[in-house]
């Protein structure tokens, strides 16, 4: 689920019906964008950059691949399809532009341009199934169903790894919530 903070709409994708649906935040208005069996199989992870009218998908069906997509539904593409497995965790870091995301299969962190380019890993070992992340200031968070832990690290470079807590379940999600994870757009 996410939630476009400009224009005020609620996105999710459903992986029980293969869809991406919007709905103005009181629900009104729902819509299907996306509903293509060969396109999308099995989507788990959904970001949105309403400056630029996009959002950001992880799926990981027998076609594992990062798409971007128009946030109308219009334009879809495939930007991330190899050396993937089960992307579960992604985020946006709005400030630098670019997109982080987790392999729970794969155990891995890496980023890219939002084109999906200038490809890069951060973190390549000791990532058991990681499920849910964010980027804040120069730190990259994420969730470890292996451990019930929620950890940091550099966003960059992955060093300074530090266990922040351990949880008793298996943490579902992570959020911060500030205006540098919100920016205004300016249009």
């Amino acid at each position: 689920m996410a939630v476009d903070w400009v224009g005020r709409n609620l996105y999710w994708c459903d992986r029980n019906i293969d869809t991406i649906e919007v709905s103005q935040l009181n629900g009104l208005y729902r819509k299907v964008l996306v509903k293509d069996k060969l396109y999308l199989r099995e989507p788990r992870a959904l970001e949105l950059f309403p400056k630029y009218g996009i959002m950001f998908l992880t799926d990981w069906g027998e076609q594992p691949h990062i798409s971007r997509i128009a946030m109308d539904g219009s334009v879809k593409q495939k930007i991330i399809t190899d050396k993937i497995r089960w992307p579960n965790a992604l985020t946006i870091d709005y400030i630098t532009e670019k997109i982080f995301w987790a392999d729970a299969s794969l155990d891995y962190i890496a980023m890219a341009d939002l084109l999906g380019q200038n490809r890069r890993d951060i973190i390549v070992d000791n990532l058991p199934h990681t499920f849910a992340m964010t980027t804040y200031l120069d730190k990259i968070y994420w969730t470890c169903w292996g451990t019930n832990r929620i950890l940091e690290a550099q966003k960059f470079s992955g060093e300074h790894r530090t266990d922040l807590i351990s949880l008793v379940h298996r943490p579902m999600d992570l959020v911060v919530y500030h205006k540098l994870r919100q920016p205004e757009c300016k249009f």
